[in-house]
């Protein structure tokens, strides 16, 4: 069973290794939610190119903790994990319709 990180609006899922054309963008992975409170870790950060589009990637040599101001820090342990930002709101109706 494989087990996947969230914290808000990032997703972390292991993978077994990065694509061949990834390339290096960093060694802190910051990611702004909706709110405009970043999700930080220091992690050493891949990009590379997934059907058209660019995707994150992040490698830990050892383990790992999450931050974000709204959120219980997350504790990551060291792998190769695919990032995705999903962006979610949460919605209440004003009133419950007839």
């Amino acid at each position: 069973m494989v087990k996947i990180y969230r914290q808000g609006d990032v997703v972390l899922r292991p993978v077994s290794r990065l694509p061949k054309c990834a390339n290096k963008a960093g060694e802190q992975l910051s990611i702004s939610s909706e709110n405009g409170n970043p999700h930080t870790m220091q992690a050493a950060v891949y990009v590379a190119r997934k059907n058209g589009q660019m995707q994150q990637y992040v490698v830990l040599e050892g383990e790992e903790k999450m931050t974000h101001p709204q959120h219980p820090t997350l504790v990551i342990p060291a792998g190769i994990y695919e990032v995705s930002n999903v962006h979610e709101r949460d919605y209440a109706p004003r009133r419950a319709m007839d």
